[in-house]
């Protein structure tokens, strides 16, 4: 037990430091406190002693590089895990030894297993991901059990894995487990996930350690109850099930759930032949590819220098005699390995021979510990039957002796094989070629070697041509290497008759074809190399010789026992700038043969070319513009292109260079040209007729010129001046004026009424802001660089209900938000505004009206009052004084007393409450003074009765009545006293003798109120 607690504090102090380094997940925790939070929590609920052993921050784990013994990358598929962390709590006791897996978040635990694990929680996390396909992630933990006093002996030492399945808010352990021994059924370790069936869900391999982890000696005799086992889930949990397949020491582990693709394109390199692949990992497959074997290949016959490949991408034989593979996983290097949906090159050999049709065997890469030791013979069985075989190209070895026939028979079958793959993209293509080899063999067997040197000489000549669109990489290999190998050993011809066509140098060049005339242009035979054969019994006869789309005709040439020799020139097209300098910058040349033809991209300011002499025409493409030249090669072989130094000037309106312009010209497209340098901006160019763009202070201007009769080009801007002027057509200030290219641009503000800016000419819309509101006005500046806008001299009016102007209202206006006009002077409020729509606000009296009006249509705005008239009758219908009142307007205001009945105030038309007060009692009204412009209220006669209890009236009772105070009622006279007052719910009171009585009624329902004394 000394060494238990020994370990424990060891793990608590490191954990201390982890928790320290990573300030956990919550930074208003300390270390300290989370650790005694957890544990007092977990002592309390399960009346115990417990240590924290483990803590795993899942946030500082998550989509990071592997390091688990696992290689497992842990992942957070749902998002379930941010913020929390999985701990691991130990009860050490001389009867007990269990341990708890809870999950922490932010000051709280949201779950725990309870004590119901066996051992320790190792610190370390297998797997963290959804392995079962239930939408939920799963965590491995690994749990140990040791025999403290037998420590070394690791027949003693078992490790148990556990599986949590984290749901968001609780968790569930999906391992199988014995519940009287508290110990996991998946044992022993290490533990390897993998997919035997391919359905997604994943299995648990498990063998016994066999390299002791603290002596690392090999353990001797294994104890039988250490099997290689898989765990498999039964859609409860994870056990060791009889229906799952158990994977026998020996078994192939299944490479084979892969979809892969492959492309091979062959270059020739050096007289050998170099074989590049590129491999592509279907997104479905259920493993990374691992290796790809091409198996009986002539390793003898590759280049050496093959090994020196990068071999973190490929590898190289050396294992299996006849065998080349790839391994891009090399030395288990698990960057290099091609993922699902994944596609990589770099897969290369070169060496001596031909391309034939071979299989890739592809391999899908086996966990570690599945992996065993074999013989070369098994190796190689393996391969064959544990490999996705996939159809491409390889190397083949070159037979001493050259069956022609046969050779011809395997091209056919190559065309084939081709169409079938899809390698050839259409049938019309493949019908062609397998006819061209139909006939050759046809050909041949009438030992007609000139026709079928002919009929392959067309092959190399469409394979060239059908690239493009017709073949693929692979097929184009098949036809043109192993076509040119059989053409190249083909016998020779001889003949009486010779012709030969040389370069400028005299060495021999094939390619060309020759004609002649007999009767008709024939075709002469090619013996492909530069040489052709006639038999002719004519004496004489006219030559057509045709090399790169050029011809040549000559006539009357002697033909028994000669020997006629066609030479090109060496045509040389140079491209000088304004200086007569050959150009760094790379031209590109065609030549004009029947149709335009490559004829090389310059170097150095030079590119040549063999060619037929004679009259060509030759296109210089630079700068992404094109200059043609007709010339004679045969007299003068050297043709010269010359650019011209344009220079695009940027001036303002008095003549000067201004900074800074960008230049553009159209060429197929606009490019880019310079931006000026004190005004002036250059670039060397084909003599051509060009557009060219000038773009400064965000507009544009273009205009088109031929640089070859003037290469400078001139823009020159307008001084722009754009003018703020009042109704009286003064000058005025402060307006702030923007301009409108791509987007509102700054344009000044008006000093002295006036902003000023320099502009390239064209159509620009212009906005003045003034007084927070804007105008916009749309003006070409190159027909009138002068820009007015006016403002309008806006005046409001107040006016009472007899059309007369009266003090004092307060006017303000929209403009992105309430602002101050002016207060009336003798009824009228002035201010100079931009023409628009505005919304105006008259105050007056505390009340506030809107009106909106065009001021650019009618600039006298008008706001009229209503005279209001309120009036107090009594419950005959007659004026009465006097009454008080108010009405409210941002709160009660004073609006006069009652003279004879009536008072009156000249208000804005609004809706108002108005209240009238008589006889300390008040009463509200609400009424639109547009609708009508009278307010009446009326008072009710109250009648208040007092009768004794035998119901008889009772003679001078004092009446009172409560309204902010007892108020004087009367007396009664027969029982009975009257008084007019507003309408409301009062309480009154009766006094007599010394004793009164009260009650409360709405005197706007019933006036009479019967008051009984005892």
């Amino acid at each position: 037990m000394k060494f238990l607690n020994l370990l424990l504090l060891m793990t608590l102090i490191l954990i201390q430091n982890k928790l320290k380094a990573q300030s956990i997940t919550e930074p208003y925790k300390t270390p300290d406190n989370v650790i005694k939070y957890i544990e007092s929590q977990m002592d309390s609920k399960y009346d115990g002693n417990y240590a924290l052993s483990i803590y795993f921050i899942m946030d500082s784990l998550l989509n990071k590089t592997p390091y688990n013994y696992m290689d497992e990358k842990f992942e957070d598929p749902y998002g379930t895990l941010k913020g929390i962390s999985v701990f691991s709590c130990q009860k050490y006791s001389d009867s007990e030894d269990s341990s708890i897996i809870g999950i922490y978040k932010e000051g709280n635990i949201l779950w725990d297993s309870g004590p119901i694990i066996f051992g320790s929680i190792l610190n370390r996390l297998s797997f963290c991901k959804d392995i079962n396909k239930d939408s939920v992630v799963d965590i491995g933990l690994i749990s140990e059990y040791h025999d403290f006093e037998e420590r070394y002996n690791p027949n003693n030492i078992e490790d148990y894995l556990w599986i949590l399945s984290w749901y968001g808010s609780e968790g569930k352990l999906i391992n199988d487990y014995d519940a009287s021994t508290h110990k996991s059924k998946l044992v022993p370790g290490p533990f390897r996930l993998f997919d035997e069936n391919g359905d997604g869900i994943f299995e648990i391999s498990s063998k016994y350690f066999y390299d002791d982890e603290y002596t690392h000696k090999p353990i001797e005799n294994p104890p039988p109850n250490y099997p290689y086992v898989t765990y498999g889930w039964n859609r409860s949990k994870y056990g060791l099930w009889t229906n799952i397949y158990q994977l026998k020491y020996g078994d192939f582990y299944p490479a084979i759930w892969i979809k892969p693709a492959i492309k091979c394109k062959v270059v020739s390199e050096d007289s050998t032949l170099k074989f590049q692949y590129t491999i592509a990992n279907g997104k479905s497959s259920l493993q990374s590819i691992e290796t790809i074997n091409f198996l009986n290949v002539p390793t003898a016959k590759i280049d050496i220098t093959s090994k020196y490949q990068n071999i973190t991408i490929s590898s190289f034989p050396g294992i299996l005699p006849g065998v080349w593979y790839f391994e891009p996983n090399g030395l288990r290097n698990y960057a290099g390995l091609i993922e699902p949906g994944e596609i990589k090159s770099g897969y290369w050999y070169k060496g001596i021979g031909l391309p034939a049709i071979v299989y890739a065997y592809l391999r899908g890469l086996i966990p570690l510990e599945l992996t065993r030791e074999i013989s070369d013979e098994a190796k190689l069985d393996e391969i064959q039957n544990n490999s996705v075989k996939k159809k491409t190209l390889g190397l083949k070895s070159v037979t001493q002796q050259l069956d022609t026939i046969g050779f011809l028979d395997t091209l056919k079958i190559y065309v084939d094989t081709s169409s079938s793959l899809g390698w050839i993209k259409n049938q019309p293509t493949a019908d062609k070629y397998s006819n061209y080899f139909t006939t050759a063999k046809a050909q041949l067997q009438q030992n007609d070697i000139s026709a079928v040197k002919n009929s392959l000489i067309q092959v190399l000549h469409d394979v060239d041509i059908d690239s493009a669109a017709n073949l693929t990489s692979e097929a184009y290999a098949l036809l043109r290497y192993n076509t040119e190998y059989l053409l190249n050993n083909l016998p020779e011809v001889t003949t009486g008759f010779a012709v030969r066509l040389t370069n400028s140098s005299g060495n021999l060049l094939p390619g060309g074809s020759l004609k002649y005339y007999e009767g008709g242009w024939k075709d002469a035979i090619d013996n492909g190399d530069g040489t052709f054969a006639i038999n002719s019994d004519k004496k004489t006869l006219s030559l057509r010789i045709i090399y790169e789309y050029g011809s040549q005709t000559v006539s009357n040439i002697p033909a028994q026992n000669n020997t006629y020799t066609f030479k090109t020139v060496n045509t040389t097209v140079q491209l000088k700038n304004s200086s007569a300098n050959l150009i760094d910058e790379e031209g590109t040349v065609n030549y004009y043969a029947g149709g335009w033809r490559d004829f090389g991209a310059t170097v150095n300011g030079t590119v040549s070319k063999e060619l037929l002499p004679g009259n060509y025409s030759f296109r210089m493409t630079y700068a992404y513009s094109s200059n043609d030249k007709k010339q004679n090669i045969g007299s003068d072989s050297t043709v010269v292109f010359q650019t011209v130094n344009t220079a695009v000037q940027l001036k303002n309106s008095q003549d000067q260079f201004i900074d800074e312009g960008m230049v553009k010209y159209y060429a197929g497209g606009w490019r880019d040209f310079a931006a000026t340098v004190n005004g002036i901006a250059s670039k060397e160019l084909l003599p051509n007729k060009y557009s060219f763009r000038m773009t400064y202070a965000y507009a544009s201007n273009d205009k088109q010129q031929n640089i070859g009769d003037n290469s400078t080009v001139v823009f020159q801007t307008v001084n722009a001046a754009v003018q703020l002027k009042n109704s009286q057509g003064q000058l005025i200030d402060e307006g702030i004026v923007k301009y409108y290219a791509g987007g509102w641009r700054d344009f000044g503000s008006t000093i002295n009424g006036l902003a000023s800016k320099e502009l390239l000419s064209g159509n620009y819309s212009f906005r003045m802001s003034f007084a927070y509101s804007s105008n916009d006005k749309k003006q070409n500046i190159g027909d009138d660089p002068t820009v007015v806008f006016q403002t309008v001299n806006t005046a409001v009016q107040l006016k009472n209900s007899q059309g007369q102007l009266m003090e004092e209202g307060t006017v303000k206006y929209y403009a992105g938000g309430w602002r101050d006009f002016a207060a009336t002077v003798n009824g009228i409020a002035s201010k100079e505004l931009l023409p628009n729509n505005y919304s105006f606000r008259m105050t007056y009296a505390y009340a506030s009206n809107d009106k909106q009006q065009n001021i650019g249509t009618d600039p006298n705005v008008v706001f009229q009052t209503i005279y209001a008239s309120v009036q107090l009758k009594n419950s005959q219908g007659q004026l009465m004084d006097e009454g008080i009142v108010k009405y409210y307007a941002d709160g009660w205001r004073n609006f006069g007393s009652t003279v004879n009945g009536v008072a009156s105030k000249e208000l804005l038309p609004n809706n108002y409450s108005f209240r009238m007060t008589y006889e300390y009692i008040s009463n509200d009204k609400q009424q639109n003074m547009g609708a009508n412009n009278i307010i009446d209220f009326s008072t009710v006669l109250c009648r208040v009765k007092v009768n004794n209890a035998q119901n008889q009236p009772v003679n001078n009772a004092d009446i009172k009545y409560y309204s902010g105070g007892w108020r004087q009622f009367g007396t009664t006279i027969n029982g009975e006293a009257s008084k007019e007052l507003l309408p409301s719910n009062i309480t009154f009171r009766a006094g007599y003798n010394g004793i009164s009585q009260n009650k409360q009624q709405n005197t706007g329902e019933d006036p009479v109120v019967d008051i009984v004394i005892q």
